[in-house]
């Protein structure tokens, strides 16, 4: 699991659902790598400063690799994306990029 990334819409948590190239998922006839992520979303507000956000998404992320909590139902019960409903699915398959991480 990745740790926590900062994008224009929150600070997020990501889970890689699954990977498959798409030449064997006969989708392509060129090398591109198929890449499914879940995600739980938390916004910056006035209620919630940066500070808590960041901690309880720690709290989530610890949850999940140290405890084995579910991490679709943490989603489910704690993301603020439309995605939440499916357990942080993002859906379909989505290219791979790199994104800076809040701790560095």
């Amino acid at each position: 699991m990745a740790s926590i990334v900062r994008s224009p819409g929150g600070f997020h948590i990501l889970q890689l659902a699954g990977k498959r190239s798409a030449v064997e998922g006969k989708l392509a006839t060129v090398p591109v790598q198929q890449t499914r992520v879940r995600h739980i979303l938390l916004r910056v507000s006035d209620a919630a400063p940066e500070v808590d956000v960041l901690r309880r998404l720690n709290d989530l992320r610890e949850r999940v690799v140290k405890g084995g909590q579910d991490f679709g139902q943490l989603a489910r019960l704690h993301s603020v994306d439309p995605s939440a409903t499916r357990g942080g699915d993002l859906g379909g398959s989505i290219p791979v990029t790199r994104c800076r991480s809040s701790s560095g």
